[in-house]
Order: structure tokens, then sequence, then C-alpha cells
């Protein structure tokens, strides 16, 4: 506590020491606080969404666009393209999570994924193992891509070679986080 009122101390004779250098009256310090984006929003703003839906690609680069909420993007994140033939589009969606699947939400995504994309489409969700990514795998497969590669990194560094070998250090597996 006494060292945090030294360094406040310090910090405003010094702002006192600068504003006393210069003639003109320090400007005020202006902090703009921001709600934090998430992985999705992030990718909407960078990555724009495509007009169409013919091939696994355009899944999931309109997937982050689409206004799914909830359960209903939860359950659309698991779904992997299949195929287009005019205004049927056809999904697959592992079984493991199938259960959670109802008409309701069926027909609530065709008539987003219609609206979105304006025209009526007629979707269809199968419940077996989809040939294609899923946005939610792709999304899984992406970070553990970047983590091996910010450990292999680390590993590398030389700061992490000075610690191995001065003391046997370890990196624990896991440990490594991406921010």
């Amino acid at each position: 506590m006494r060292e945090a009122a030294i360094l406040d101390s310090i910090g405003e004779q010094q702002l006192q020491e600068e504003s006393e250098e210069s003639d003109e009256p320090a400007a005020p310090i202006e902090i703009l606080q921001s709600e934090p984006i998430s992985h999705e929003q992030r990718l909407a703003q960078s990555d724009p969404a495509p007009d169409q839906l013919e091939n696994s690609e355009d899944w999931i680069a309109l997937f982050s666009h689409l206004p799914l909420e909830g359960m209903l993007k939860s359950i659309c994140g698991q779904l992997s393209f299949r195929t287009r033939v005019g205004d049927e589009v056809a999904f697959d969606i592992d079984p493991s999570v199938s259960g959670v699947l109802s008409d309701k939400y069926q027909t609530k995504f065709a008539e987003i994924l219609s609206a979105y994309l304006g025209q009526k489409l007629q979707v269809i969700i199968d419940s077996q193992n989809g040939a294609n990514e899923s946005p939610t795998a792709r999304t899984t497969r992406l970070l553990a891509e970047a983590l091996a590669e910010a450990e292999a990194q680390l590993l590398e560094s030389s700061a992490a070679q000075i610690l191995s070998e001065a003391f046997d250090a370890k990196l624990v597996p896991g440990s490594v986080n991406l921010k």
C-alpha cells in the first residue's frame, strides 16, 4: 500500500514538473472504453459475407454474418455444408449433437438464411458425419493450430533455451494461451 502511495506521488510530481516546463496547459487525457468484441464479430468486420451459398467455404464465411443467437447459433455452428441444388441446401450435423435439432430450429434457420441471401431456400439437415468442416470445427482446428505454433515459437525462443539449459525448465502442455 505504501509503495502505491509513493508511486502515485512520484507520478503526480512528474506530471507537475512536465506541466511547469511547458507554457501550454496540459491537454486532458481522454480514455475511451469499448466493449470487447467476440471472435465472430471480428470475423464479420474483416471478412465480407458471400452473397451466395454454393460450397463449404461459402457456408463457413457466411455463418459469422448471419443474425443467429443462442441455441440456434450453436446448432448452426455444428452444420457442415453438403450440397446445393437449386433452392435446396443440404447440411450434415454430427449425430452426437443432433439431439437438440428440432423442426422449429430448422425452420427458423431456413427463414434467416433465406432472408439473408434474399432468396427462398429449403434447408435439409441430416444427422450424419459430414465430409466438410463445420464453422465450429474450423474455429477449433484453427485455434489448435495457432496454439501449437505459439508453443513451437516459444520453445524455439532464446529465452526458453536459456531457461531450459540453466534450470532444466520445461513447457507445461496446455499452459500457452492466445490473447
